[in-house]
């Protein structure tokens, strides 16, 4: 995806006061460029911060970029008082499946692209593939996933809020992986939770 998916929820925060800053990863879902580096988000997500100069009151991720965020937190690339992840899968499987079935990728290869996903993620492959990105979050954490999405089901905030005690789950029925991002019902628990 792109920053400017991010729009709504940051021009719905932002009239609430919130300073907002999107923030754009080289490659991914530019036009032109059909390719990025796992590790370039948690690098980008504590580099944003280091240049902004404050903590931040929150993070906001989508999708796996939800994911990395939270490895960076864990890593203690980034921190904030409150975490926000839409739409964002336990791990990594997306990018598995992707390699194996666009490349028909042996074993062996997948053994090294786990490790590889593992160094990027800076947590070790079981422990990643287990949640650990998500680890320690509790009541920090709000979740939402969309009833509609192909992508990652609603089964992996299920899993996360499992691991995340206290952490708060919310589900709509309704629309899919991206268009959750301009959900009113999104604007309202981001705000409510970023209020809490």
């Amino acid at each position: 995806g792109r920053a400017a998916q991010m729009a709504p929820l940051a021009a719905a925060l932002a009239s609430e006061g919130y300073r907002c800053v999107a923030l754009e990863i080289p490659g991914h879902g530019a036009p032109g460029r059909r390719s990025t580096r796992w590790h370039y988000f948690p690098r980008d997500i504590e580099a944003l911060t280091q240049a902004l100069g404050s903590e931040a009151l929150a993070y906001v991720g989508h999708s796996s970029g939800g994911t990395t965020m939270m490895a960076a937190r864990r890593n203690g690339r980034i921190h904030a008082q409150r975490y926000i992840c839409i739409c964002s899968p336990c791990y990594p499987f997306l990018s598995i499946d992707a390699a194996r079935n666009i490349f028909n990728a042996s074993e062996g290869v997948m053994k090294r692209y786990k490790l590889h996903l593992a160094n990027a993620f800076g947590v070790a492959w079981d422990e990643l593939e287990a949640g650990g990105s998500f680890l320690g979050a509790a009541e920090n954490l709000l979740l939402v996933y969309a009833g509609k999405d192909k992508m990652v089901p609603q089964q992996e905030g299920d899993r996360i809020h499992a691991l995340c005690a206290g952490s708060t789950l919310f589900k709509t029925q309704n629309y899919g992986h991206r268009s959750i991002l301009s959900a009113p019902e999104l604007r309202v628990e981001a705000l409510n939770f970023l209020k809490q």
